[in-house]
């Protein structure tokens, strides 16, 4: 039922009572050369399926997943959005109309009145954990690599950063949004991003034991059948999963909790003692990072922690906007992913510049109020 390569989309019947059938829908991103990123494309086609198949009565749930292996999606297709970022016309309407139809998407997919598995395998990353921070089910295996690393490009943890992070145990949210660092499956258990560990079960296996389980017509008990079957694998697996490494941080995440300025933040976390891979890897990614970035991360994860799903995607949307416009997305994008110099030319050259003032001017919306793209997102799939 293909209608485009972007897609692999198939369907598993898992029940027929009295010539009425039942499909769990299967979805794979299919571009495995670049780990999966998200097109515009792609979320499109995945927006519209999703809303005909909510209303769908044959439609017993959807399955996520990443083709090639090696990721569920790595992010957002951040060369169209260079590409429009540089072009000599209008460079700024394709990245608006990126962002904002991807937050509808996430949004969507948050309050999905169906069951939706994410299958996390590889890396999982900005666009990526955006689809999976809403699905009602997100499994995790042992090669799961999740992680915003947007501070490194110029950007911030959109997709629902400001949602997602601010629900992590305090200290943990800053410190991941600001470093990018990245989590496997016990950690992304830890902080809320996944739900069950399957081991080293691939899609296969993981349909095998759907279409085996007991599927109603009623989607609450389909839920309930789907938890209690991902939670049997769970703790079957469990002893084979490979310890987390924010445990070991504890005392850090309760003085981080306590910053009061970003800069306070990121001299915490430069100044921190300990001989670890891990978070020495973390720490140059702050190091080497956008101050603006920083600034927004820290915004997000203080003054924007009160904030609906909703109010939280609507000003990422204004803060992505201004990313493109006033900030480093562009120069991040090149020295990281084009030119591949790795040597950024911030607007800001320090962190100790970074103020309230400088960065008043993401906050002003580039629409009037009342045409904000993301207006009435609350209504999606109503």
């Amino acid at each position: 039922m293909n209608d485009s390569t972007a897609l692999v989309i198939d369907r598993l019947k898992v029940k027929e009572q009295q010539g009425q059938c039942l499909y769990l829908l299967t979805v794979g991103l299919n571009s495995p050369k670049t780990l999966n990123a998200l097109t515009l494309e792609m979320v499109d086609l995945l927006y519209q399926h999703l809303l005909q198949w909510q209303t769908d009565d044959e439609v017993a749930g959807v399955l996520l997943y990443g083709m090639g292996g090696k990721a569920f999606c790595a992010g957002g297709d951040i060369r169209s959005l260079y590409e429009s970022m540089t072009a000599p016309e209008k460079p700024y309407d394709y990245c608006d109309q990126f962002f904002s139809r991807e937050y509808r998407l996430d949004y969507l997919i948050s309050q999905y009145r169906k069951p939706i598995v994410c299958f996390g395998h590889g890396l999982v990353m900005g666009g990526g954990l955006g689809l999976m921070a809403g699905s009602q089910i997100r499994l995790v295996t042992e090669k799961s690599k999740l992680a915003m690393p947007e501070v490194t490009i110029g950007l911030f943890p959109d997709v629902g950063g400001t949602w997602f992070l601010n629900k992590m145990p305090a200290g943990q949210g800053l410190f991941l949004g600001l470093t990018g660092a990245q989590l496997n499956a016990a950690d992304a258990k830890a902080v809320g991003l996944a739900d069950y560990y399957v081991g080293s079960d691939g899609v296969e296996k993981i349909l095998e034991r759907v279409q085996a389980m007991s599927w109603s017509f009623d989607t609450a008990q389909n839920h309930k059948v789907l938890c209690e079957l991902f939670a049997a694998v769970d703790q079957r697996y469990e002893s084979t999963m490979a310890p987390g490494r924010l445990s070991v941080y504890s005392e850090l995440w309760v003085i981080l909790a306590k910053a009061r300025s970003v800069y306070d933040a990121i001299k915490l976390i430069r100044s921190y003692k300990i001989d670890d891979p891990w978070f020495e890897k973390a720490r140059q990614n702050i190091i080497k990072g956008s101050p603006y970035s920083a600034a927004l991360v820290f915004w997000q994860l203080t003054q924007g922690k009160d904030l609906s799903r909703a109010e939280g995607l609507r000003q990422e949307l204004i803060f992505a906007s201004q990313c493109v416009r006033l900030g480093d997305f562009e120069e991040g994008v090149r020295a990281l992913i084009v030119d591949k110099d790795n040597n950024p030319s911030w607007k800001l050259e320090t962190f100790e510049a970074i103020d309230t003032d400088s960065i008043a001017a993401f906050f002003d919306a580039p629409w009037a109020a009342s045409d904000h793209p993301l207006a009435g997102l609350e209504d999606i799939g109503n």
